[in-house]
């Protein structure tokens, strides 16, 4: 089967893998004939999720490409949705796991369509926005073009403010351009909200309007953006109603939040928790920037607990993890969720995250 999008195909060894209207199509080619005297077999990658997610890429006339990530092995379908929103599906050709990942700014992905047989270590990773310019992503290096700058503070009275500009006298870039700033506000219609910056100088940066941008709120520019939603907890039956009872989330930090790293340990922020129900994608209830990132031997976090008050109940319910950050590294070793289903308690554990 062909596509409809030519620039969807990836190559990994003898594998090609390209976006259809159907959903992923894999065609492997072996050394082996096989018994209908062809030595390729093509198979279809994926479940229903990503034949949906395909199926609707083309009803709407979306764009697809795709691209390798050859150190954490991974193959990604991009999608510019209607909306001028990017999304991106991953696929691990290590694991096998699917994951559908938000991507503000669009960036390309890809440096090769061929993997090596040994992933080799990532050079500094650069991004291109949606309107082309080009940027360094914030990572972790020995200079980056944002290492004496502010890219993560509260509004106030010694910026200068509009919808479409955030201004003060040294504190930015012309290397931002391109990049994504983030709000963080008590006001819903601003809170989450992100923009590609589509001008910047030393002295400001420019975006789309952003209606009810006010002192007191916060950016975040070049931010690290973490977001697991594990599939829906559906219990032993379909119909009957489940409680969330408790969620207890162990989150430790990586090797650059460490005594001896170059960021600061324990991690700078906290680990926001919603839950959702009856597979809506209306927040039903959130606990935001809640949990701690920390050792077990942490004294100053003794007292600290890993339990989340989040709240929830439906025939299906769903949990979302978020931490938005300038720079992060952090593991999240497991989620436990305690549900009542019917008077009955059970307990669903996911480790692998």
């Amino acid at each position: 089967e062909g596509t409809p999008w030519e620039n969807s195909a990836v190559v990994v060894g003898n594998t090609v893998m390209w976006g259809t209207s159907e959903g992923i199509k894999s065609m492997s080619v072996s050394n082996e004939v096989n018994a209908d005297g062809t030595r390729a077999t093509i198979t279809p990658l994926g479940g229903n999720t990503t034949r949906n997610w395909f199926r609707e890429a083309f009803d709407n006339g979306e764009t697809i490409d795709a691209g390798l990530d050859t150190v954490n092995h991974c193959a990604r379908w991009r999608r510019l949705k209607s909306d001028g929103t990017f999304q991106a599906l991953q696929f691990s050709y290590r694991t096998g796991l699917w994951t559908l990942l938000d991507d503000d700014s669009g960036f390309r992905y890809a440096s090769t369509t061929f993997a090596e047989e040994t992933a080799r270590k990532a050079p500094a990773l650069y991004s291109i926005g949606s309107t082309g310019a080009a940027f360094e992503v914030n990572h972790l290096g020995l200079t980056h073009p944002y290492d004496s700058l502010t890219v993560q503070a509260t509004l106030d009275d010694s910026y200068t403010l509009w919808d479409r500009k955030i201004g003060k006298k040294g504190l930015f870039s012309s290397k931002m351009a391109g990049d994504v700033v983030r709000f963080r506000s008590k006001n819903s219609a601003v809170d989450g909200v992100a923009r590609v910056i589509a001008t910047a100088s030393a002295d400001e940066i420019t975006f789309d309007n952003i209606s009810g941008l006010k002192r007191g709120d916060e950016f975040i520019i070049g931010a690290t953006r973490f977001r697991y939603r594990p599939a829906p907890l559906k219990g032993a039956s379909k119909t009957t109603i489940k409680t969330i009872e408790g969620v207890t989330l162990r989150a430790l930090p990586g090797e650059r939040n460490s005594p001896d790293g170059p960021w600061p340990d324990p991690p700078e922020g906290k680990i926001t928790v919603r839950s959702y129900r009856e597979y809506s994608d209306k927040i039903d209830s959130e606990q935001d920037r809640e949990i701690e990132i920390y050792d077990e031997d942490d004294l100053a976090f003794t007292s600290q607990s890993r339990e989340s008050g989040i709240a929830g109940d439906g025939s299906a319910v769903e949990l979302e993890l978020e931490m938005i950050e300038t720079r992060t590294d952090f593991r999240l070793e497991s989620v436990e969720v305690v549900l009542r289903e019917e008077g009955d308690q059970m307990g669903d554990v996911t480790t692998d995250a």
